[in-house]
């Protein structure tokens, strides 16, 4: 697992990614879908483009790199396959997971979605995965769905437990239920 992104407002994902790496060496052995747990890997790659503007992004770089437990990419020049990895993966500035196998290939361009959405349920992090979960759990979203007229779950909701109680919130990232 690739996970790229720049140096500001990631603190979200590392918490995640923590969650990610934690369970997945908790569980190693366990092998599911043709993947075992212990042999998917974490490495942070920032995008930077000018690492020599100023000290703040390298002292930031390393604050963050002290909260991640996984593999961490130091490099404080423009990376040389900067241009690929935009092209390729379509790094646009905003934060990627990409998960590729140990033959090079691209299993998944950007789990980040998925990750938020099932965290290691998901594993190994495809979108087949996700449509497996979300056919599993069809019956519980078709019951929701008749318990009350007022409730309708669409592919642009999401749904929440918060002191006790079941409510729906309309998704600002859109959730295929």
């Amino acid at each position: 697992m690739v996970f790229i992104s720049g140096l500001d407002s990631i603190g979200d994902e590392i918490l995640l990614l923590s969650s990610i790496y934690r369970r997945l060496q908790e569980h190693a052995g366990e092998e599911i879908k043709g993947f075992k747990k212990g042999d998917f890997r974490i490495l942070w790659i920032p995008m930077v483009d000018d690492w020599n503007t100023d000290k703040i992004k390298c002292e930031k770089f390393y604050n963050l790199k002290k909260s991640m437990k996984w593999h961490v990419l130091e490099y404080f020049e423009k990376l040389p396959g900067y241009e690929i990895i935009v092209e390729k993966l379509k790094y646009d500035g905003r934060p990627i997971v990409t998960v590729i196998n140990p033959q090079g290939q691209i299993m998944n361009e950007n789990a980040l979605q998925i990750i938020f959405e099932w965290e290691i349920e998901a594993f190994p992090f495809r979108q087949i995965d996700v449509d497996d979960l979300n056919k599993k759990w069809k019956w519980f979203w078709n019951l929701l769905e008749k318990t009350d007229d007022n409730v309708k779950v669409s592919a642009n909701m999401e749904l929440h437990v918060a002191f006790g109680k079941l409510f729906l919130q309309e998704s600002l990232i859109g959730r295929y239920i």
